[in-house]
């Protein structure tokens, strides 16, 4: 084999490598940042200041300022919820592009920024491949590394999965499961089966988010001031004030939410509220903002016009229903949620009635499990690149094929004995009853009934059963070999040394392969080469239409040893050419017994096994077109099934 084929075996030192994951939501942002080659888990960043960062845009005599800063400066132009309308707004696209310039060098400043970076960027999971290029490219031309866009719902799966805050285990994980990804401005619904997502037809984005809630609960507010209108009109004129106090009333629900699981714990809470002055005027005009039970349970209930008319439950409730229909029968057993917005009781409440059966699962920080998922995405895809490289090298090269054809010496060695006992114990046995009983005439047609009975035994027999077992124990040789080139693989991807092993001691019928403490998937690991192989080993023996080597060779012997018999028995003088279409009397088969049939033929049988031995190995020298047929189809079957367990072992890389 040459050295490009072989190189993906060698250990080679791999540079850092930086995942960063950039969770841009329409109300607030996150970064998360996360070394590719160790096994920690992501690290939330700090940008301008917070951990969680406002999605705010202020643009000052050039100055670009972002998050708090830009709502609370003295800006010329301020833009909010400008994520939202990318797929709506062109000048959405260079808000978008100019406030993750922004955040990157706030990353650069950080330190964490290295040669070998890259980014997942989170996006619904109902935007189509067209718009997440169009918005991948927003993100190249602000400067970032290897940007790659992903769906928010996987990342916030991969979270649940990977970082071991969720009492969630890797067999409940595998189970149907929703995720629901409350954000403000939408809440997305991802269907996961097999550690996967599936496309559902009607199925994904719904513009629910907690933002209407936010601006809900300010008209509220404004409505109970005395200077309503005053207030509706310095807010339509001077655009920071009004993100400020939307600011405030996203804070107050956060805070209503928050205080009202203490008050359900039985904690007392702290007054939800907080001000905002509007120096527009002189003296300032100041803007309370509150919220009570009675103003959320209003708010909710009543309609919204962004919601055609419906209320904020209606509208919720109508996007589960609807999700459930476009699952049809296909019911998850497990809820995942995620986002900011999930934090708001009624949303878990209203999961778990129109999915009673599910267990729901919340995160103790789902305003950052996005960010963080997306390291793990990026971790993970970066490894199981590598992953189907380094299978596809070894596929591609001759190392199977080597071990195989190293391997069919003791192969030939061990089925020359089963064989040998097939044609002693069975098939010679047979046609004799068959003979003695008058239904062969002669011994030519007794030669022809032992063809015709191991041709049949290999087949579908016993002869097929004992050579499938011979087989196995065959293969259990082969696999170290095997192991040597897969284990490397599995080692650098992280990966259980099993993911890649053929099954030891697996029934044929329903291999298993094992991963940690779970079945992974059933799949006919072995019985794949044990088919190939006895296939093979008939197509080799029963040569073309004919059985040319086992008349020749085996069989002839039989035959011969049969004509031998016969002739002492009879103490005739008769030459063997002419006994073997000799139609011997009934009475005169009658002084041939069985068990001395059975006695003479198996003290020849170590000699038959070894005349067997001899034409197999000498197949080998040719080497004969149906031995490199056999070759080819055990190395094809052994590829094909490292292909197929590479496909499912992919799903578990971490």
């Amino acid at each position: 084999m040459n050295e490009a084929k072989n190189r993906y075996f060698e250990q080679e030192d791999q540079p850092r490598q930086d995942c960063f994951g950039f969770d841009l939501g329409d109300g607030e942002s996150a970064v998360a940042w996360l070394d590719s080659q160790g096994a920690g888990s992501p690290l939330m960043l700090e940008i301008a200041g917070r951990k969680s960062l406002l999605t705010a845009l202020g643009l000052r005599n050039g100055e670009v300022l972002i998050g708090e800063q830009a709502c609370l400066a003295e800006v010329d132009q301020l833009h909010l919820r400008f994520k939202s309308r990318f797929l709506t707004d062109p000048e959405a696209s260079g808000l978008v592009r100019q406030f993750a310039a922004r955040v990157l060098e706030d990353i650069r400043r950080s330190g964490r920024l290295g040669p070998n970076s890259a980014f997942f960027i989170g996006c619904p999971s109902g935007w189509r491949e067209a718009q997440r290029e169009n918005y991948r490219r927003l993100f190249v031309e602000a400067g970032f590394p290897q940007p790659e866009v992903v769906s928010e719902s996987r990342a916030a799966f991969l979270f649940a999965r990977e970082s071991g805050e969720l009492p969630v285990s890797d067999d409940q994980l595998r189970q149907p499961a929703l995720v629901i990804d409350a954000g403000s401005s939408t809440t997305d619904f991802t269907f996961i089966r097999e550690l996967q997502a599936v496309e559902v037809a009607d199925f994904g984005e719904n513009r629910l988010g907690g933002g209407l809630i936010d601006q809900a609960l300010l008209a509220k507010c404004i409505s109970r001031h005395p200077q309503a209108q005053r207030v509706r009109q310095v807010l339509s004129q001077c655009p920071q004030y009004a993100a400020r106090c939307e600011l405030e009333a996203r804070k107050v629900k956060e805070m209503y939410f928050t205080r009202l699981t203490q008050l359900e714990a039985g904690q007392w809470a702290l007054p939800c509220e907080s001000s905002v002055k509007l120096y527009y005027d002189n003296p300032p005009l100041r803007l309370d903002i509150g919220c009570d039970r009675t103003d959320m349970e209003d708010i909710l209930s009543s309609p919204m016009t962004a919601l055609g008319g419906l209320s904020y439950l209606a509208a919720y409730r109508r996007a589960l229903e609807s999700a459930k229909a476009a699952l049809g029968g296909d019911s998850p057993l497990l809820i995942l949620l995620t986002g900011g917005a999930s934090r708001m009781d009624f949303m878990a409440r209203a999961a778990k009635e129109v999915f009673p059966n599910a267990r729901l699962v919340t995160g103790a920080e789902p305003e950052f499990s996005i960010a963080r998922g997306l390291c793990y995405a990026l971790r993970i895809d970066r490894r199981t690149r590598r992953f189907q490289r380094d299978v596809k090298a070894l596929i591609d090269s001759d190392q199977v094929e080597d071990i195989v054809a190293g391997a069919l010496p003791s192969l030939f060695a061990t089925i020359a004995p089963v064989l040998a006992e097939s044609l002693v114990q069975e098939a010679a046995p047979a046609a004799f009853r068959r003979w003695k009983r008058g239904e062969l005439k002669t011994i030519d047609q007794m030669s022809q009934a032992i063809k015709e009975h191991l041709a049949q035994s290999l087949a579908q027999g016993l002869l097929k059963a004992s050579l499938e077992k011979t087989t196995r124990s065959w293969l259990e040789g082969v696999r170290p070999r095997l192991e040597a080139l897969t284990d490397p693989i599995c080692a650098r991807c992280h990966l259980p040394l099993t993911s890649l092993r053929l099954a030891p001691h697996a029934p044929v019928d329903a291999a298993r392969l094992d991963i940690d403490a779970g079945s992974m998937v059933n799949l006919d690991l072995i019985q794949t080469v044990v088919d190939v192989a006895v296939a093979a080993l008939v197509a080799a023996l029963l040569g073309g239409g004919g059985i040319a080597l086992l008349m020749a060779g085996p069989v002839g012997l039989a035959v011969s040893f049969v004509i031998g018999f016969v002739a002492s028995r009879l103490g005739t003088s008769l030459a063997r050419q002419h006994l073997g279409g000799f139609n011997m009397p009934l009475f005169m088969r009658s002084l041939f017994t069985e068990r001395a049939f059975r006695r003479s033929l198996a003290s020849r049988e170590g000699e038959i096994a070894q005349s067997i031995h001899h034409q197999l190995r000498s197949l080998l020298a040719g080497p004969d077109p149906s031995v490199l047929d056999m070759h080819r189809q055990i190395s094809d079957a052994i590829e094909a099934q490292l292909t197929s367990m590479a496909q499912r072992a992919r799903l578990l890389i971490r």
